[in-house]
């Protein structure tokens, strides 16, 4: 079935809607023009209509947000005449509908009379919006969450967190922590160098030389060096103006071995 809806909404001004014969199962589909093709059986939409009028709460230039919520809301709810919803008699299974699990309740107020079968399927259109809206709330509460824990986390270890931002031609230190792990540690070095810093990329990382110009590969275990972090990996081998370094980049040349 095709109907004309006004006002137009989000461009949209008809709306196409199908029914199962057996199932009751819905489907709709807004459009902006009328020229979908022959849809097979008409049928009366009314009650698509009114479902439409109660979930937006009588504002219908909102249909267009709605009408997702209202095919669900119809599949799921009980037919009189089959006992079972629509969604049942496909799947074999009950769906799962939103609960405000904080206070155990529906996401709407639902009256205490009966109501129509449209009156239904328009709430539960309702409570399928608002539990959009509380999953996005959900994730800004997260969002500020980790923000809130960084910065304590930062705070609390002030004395300890270091940003290190070494120049490139700067003599720098580098902790030996493959050793940390190895039983005769305490004789060997805790720091080897002193190395030359030749660049630092974008991500915190540094490339280091030896003291004669020679540069230092990349370790497998990046912690080896300093503010060498696992994401930076890829950046640092892909870099084609690191690799061009030479001895003259460093402000200093050879010297003869004797």
């Amino acid at each position: 079935d095709t109907m004309h809806i006004s006002p137009s909404s989000n461009g949209c001004s008809y709306l196409v809607h199908g029914r199962c014969a057996l199932t009751s199962w819905m489907e709709a589909r807004a459009l902006r023009k009328e020229n979908a093709k022959a849809i097979g059986q008409w049928l009366p939409h009314w009650d698509v209509r009114q479902m439409l009028f109660k979930a937006t709460g009588g504002d219908v230039k909102k249909w267009y947000w709605y009408l997702h919520h209202i095919m669900w809301a119809d599949r799921i709810t009980i037919r009189k005449g089959t006992g079972c919803s629509p969604y049942f008699m496909v799947t074999g299974a009950h769906p799962t509908l939103p609960l405000d699990v904080q206070e155990a309740t529906w996401l709407v107020q639902y009256p205490k009379e009966i109501m129509t079968t449209e009156e239904l399927i328009a709430l539960r259109a309702q409570a399928l919006a608002k539990h959009t809206e509380h999953v996005e709330a959900m994730r800004q509460r997260v969002t500020k969450e980790k923000e809130r824990r960084a910065a304590q986390l930062e705070e609390s270890n002030r004395a300890k967190i270091k940003t290190y931002d070494f120049k490139p031609g700067d003599l720098v230190l580098v902790k030996n922590s493959a050793i940390e792990m190895s039983a005769d540690r305490k004789m060997k070095p805790r720091y080897l160098g002193p190395m030359v810093v030749i660049t630092r990329s974008k991500g915190g990382a540094y490339i280091l030389a030896e003291m004669d110009g020679s540069r230092i590969e990349l370790p497998q275990n990046l912690k080896d060096m300093i503010d060498v972090s696992p994401e930076t990996l890829i950046e640092l081998q892909d870099d084609e103006d690191i690799s061009e370094l030479h001895d003259l980049d460093l402000g200093m040349g050879h010297s003869d071995s004797e």
